[in-house]
C-alpha cells in the first residue's frame, strides 16, 4: 500500500481471508487493525465491503481507540464516501459520529508538511505574482484535509481556486528492482496519493510542485514560468 501498487486479486484474497479468520475466530483483529487493513485497501483503491463492515461492527464493540486510528478511519471516511457513495450509504456511520471524527482529525492533524519550510513559502511566493488573491500554507480545507499552499478568492474561504502539494523524497518512494539507483522510477507514496484524489475527486482544483525540479530552477522568474506551466492545466485561475 505504501508504493501504491494495486493488485485487485490480492487485495481480495487478504480482505477475503481477514473476514474468514474474524468469522471462525481463528484470529484475534483489533478494531484498530481492521482500520488499518481498511485504509490500506483505500489507498490500493480497492472496495472490499465484507472487511468495511466487519470494521465498523469492532469499532462500535470497542470501548478506546487509538488516535493515529481515528485518523485513519477519517481518511478511510472520506474515501469511501467520494469514490463508493451509493454502497457506504448502506453503513455509513451517523453524522454525530462523522462529525466527532472529523473535530478529532482537526486537533490532532495540524501540519501534513513532508517538505522543507524554504521549499512551502518559495512556492507560495510565486504563487502570489502569478493569481489574484489570498496565498496561504499548510491549508485546512472544508474536508479538513491539508494542502501545502492554497490561493483563495476570499481569506476567510475553506477552498481555494488553487491548491498545491509539494513532492518530495518523503512524498515518493523509488522502485529497488534497479541496480542504478539514478535510474530507479519514483512512485508517489500510496497515503499521499490517496489523499491528493479525494481531494480531486471532491472538485478541488490541485497541481503538485516536484521539490527535485524546483530546486534546479535558477531564478524566481524561472520558477514563476515553472509553476505557471502547471497552473495551465487547471484551466482560468491565472491573471
Amino acid at each position: 500500500a505504501k508504493c501504491g501498487i494495486h493488485h485487485g486479486g490480492l487485495c481480495k484474497a487478504v480482505g477475503d481471508e481477514v473476514c474468514t479468520r474474524y468469522r471462525d475466530k481463528t484470529a484475534v483483529f483489533k478494531a484498530e487493525d481492521l482500520v488499518e487493513i481498511g485504509w490500506a485497501l483505500c489507498a490500493l483503491q480497492h472496495y472490499h465491503e465484507g472487511v468495511f463492515r466487519l470494521m465498523f461492527k469492532a469499532l462500535e464493540k470497542s470501548e478506546t481507540i487509538a488516535s493515529d486510528s481515528l485518523l485513519q478511519l477519517y481518511e478511510l471516511h472520506l474515501a469511501l464516501e467520494t469514490e463508493h457513495k451509493d454502497a457506504y450509504s448502506n453503513y455509513r456511520p451517523e453524522t454525530h459520529l462523522i462529525e466527532a471524527l472529523e473535530d478529532h482529525y482537526k486537533d490532532n492533524r495540524k501540519d501534513e508538511r513532508r517538505c522543507s519550510e524554504k521549499h512551502r513559502n518559495d512556492v507560495a511566493s510565486a504563487l502570489k505574482s502569478l493569481v489574484e488573491g489570498s496565498v496561504h500554507v499548510n491549508h485546512r480545507t472544508s474536508l479538513a484535509l491539508l494542502v501545502d499552499v492554497v490561493a483563495l478568492r476570499k481569506r476567510s474561504s475553506s477552498d481555494g481556486f488553487v491548491h498545491v502539494d509539494l513532492d518530495s523524497n518523503v512524498t515518493q518512494v523509488r522502485s529497488l528492482d534497479q541496480d542504478d539507483p539514478a535510474q530507479a522510477s519514483v512512485v508517489t507514496e500510496g497515503f499521499v496519493a490517496l489523499r491528493r484524489r479525494i481531494l480531486q475527486k471532491s472538485g478541488l482544483r490541485l497541481v503538485t510542485v516536484k521539490e527535485s525540479e524546483w530546486r534546479d530552477l535558477d531564478d524566481s522568474k524561472e520558477k514563476r514560468r515553472h509553476l505557471r506551466g502547471l497552473l495551465t492545466n487547471l484551466g482560468d485561475v491565472l491573471q
